[in-house]
């Protein structure tokens, strides 16, 4: 089966950078092993092989700035550009490129998510959880919080015990398309409770979003955008320290 011509870009990139090793590419963009592997191997739930996700993506661009960014994503241009420093998104949700820790409340278990969602005072319930500094190439705007993966939905990309940073999309936003196509999401949703997924659908007339799990034992889903409380885009990715140790053994 043939790769996706996106996937053939990054077979490029890992020609180039890391003398055609997969492995030595996946430590170096910090993703598992299987990240990468699953780019060059066919879905059976799909039968296809699947294209990269936009976590992916945005290591590897982070990773290496010179790498053309419309080339890796659309195959425009060169494969390397002269410019040192990658240009800032222009979506709603870009920050301006500069060094810094922003601190973020961390939302750790079950029982906390539970209680942030059940909770009429939503941000004084926040107050009460533990704050964590997460250093950053970007000077983050907006409102962010941070969560701890709780299950293997989306591995090979998220594992349990990795932690996330989202920033908030406002609601606002919700009537016009998402910017599915660039980010991974978090659902805060009345009754699925924190979801961690990529969406691969939305409906603006009806509300509806699909969501999906990179893990081949998770279903997609629909849920309706009346029954979510809130969204965050994926900002940042901190995998779980003991799990990246023990990979490289």
């Amino acid at each position: 089966m043939n790769l996706p011509d996106q996937n053939k870009r990054i077979k490029q990139l890992i020609d180039k950078f890391t003398n055609g090793s997969q492995n030595a590419f996946a430590e170096e963009i910090e993703v598992s092993q299987g990240t990468i592997n699953r780019l060059f191997n066919v879905d059976l739930r799909y039968n296809k092989i699947p294209n990269a996700s936009k976590a992916t993506i945005s290591k590897i661009l982070k990773k290496y700035p010179k790498v053309n960014k419309d080339w890796l994503i659309f195959g425009k241009g060169e494969m390397l550009t002269n410019n040192t420093k990658p240009p800032a998104p222009k979506d709603d949700l870009a920050a301006a490129p500069l060094k810094g820790v922003t601190s973020v409340h961390l939302v750790q278990n079950t029982k906390a998510m539970a209680g942030w969602l059940d909770s009429y005072y939503a941000d004084e319930y926040l107050e009460k959880l533990p704050i964590i500094e997460v250093p950053t190439e970007n000077n983050h705007f907006g409102r962010y919080l941070a969560f701890k993966v709780v299950n293997d939905s989306m591995e090979p990309e998220y594992y349990e015990d990795d932690i996330v940073v989202g920033r908030e999309v406002s609601r606002a936003l919700w009537k016009s398309k998402l910017h599915i196509d660039d980010w991974d999401f978090i659902i805060a949703h009345n009754t699925e409770g924190v979801l961690i997924k990529e969406i691969t659908e939305h409906n603006v007339e009806t509300g509806d979003i699909t969501l999906h799990s990179l893990n081949d034992f998770y279903k997609d889903q629909v849920v309706n955008l009346k029954d979510v409380t809130r969204i965050f885009s994926v900002a940042d990715h901190r995998p779980n320290l003991r799990r990246r140790r023990l990979r490289r053994k």
